[in-house]
């Protein structure tokens, strides 16, 4: 490395770094894992503090909601929905869930839902049971064009 260009013009600078941020102490921090390249939204992950997102594995972390709840209204077809209205389909039909595609997302907030609501995302997540399309309609009050959009992936 140090024969590199850069490193032999300007020694001082930080020649040496990484292209991605390093934040160590999200290893530690629970987080929601979403891989890059994927036919659908089922494949977010729910992790409590054991590994750190690199190499196209994207995360979601959150003060204020659950992330198990959190994780089942992604899972209910959500996450798809938005990211297949934004991303170009690659090779295979398959869709990129890249950050800028998932910062498009849109969830009500967690205190705006009732305390049913909460826990019947909280249960799914935890369980890994689907949420009925009734659930997601009335915690996002989407239409029926939407919903069975997001029926054809579950």
């Amino acid at each position: 490395m140090a024969a590199r260009h850069t490193a032999k013009t300007d020694p001082d600078r930080r020649w040496y770094k990484t292209i991605d941020r390093i934040t160590a102490a999200l290893t530690w921090q629970p987080k929601l894992l979403i891989p890059d390249i994927r036919g659908d939204g089922d494949a977010i992950a729910y992790d409590d503090g054991t590994v750190y997102p690199h190499h196209n594995l994207y995360h979601i972390t959150s003060d204020v909601w659950d992330l198990r709840a959190l994780q089942a209204l992604l899972r209910s077809g959500l996450a798809h929905l938005f990211v297949d209205a934004y991303a170009f389909k690659i090779g295979g039909g398959y869709l990129r869930f890249q950050a800028q595609y998932l910062r498009r997302i849109r969830i009500p907030r967690w205190d705006a839902l009732t305390g049913d609501q909460q826990n019947e995302l909280v249960t799914a997540g935890t369980t890994g049971v689907k949420l009925p399309a009734s659930t997601v309609e009335a915690i996002c009050g989407l239409d029926a064009e939407s919903l069975n959009f997001m029926e054809e992936w579950r």
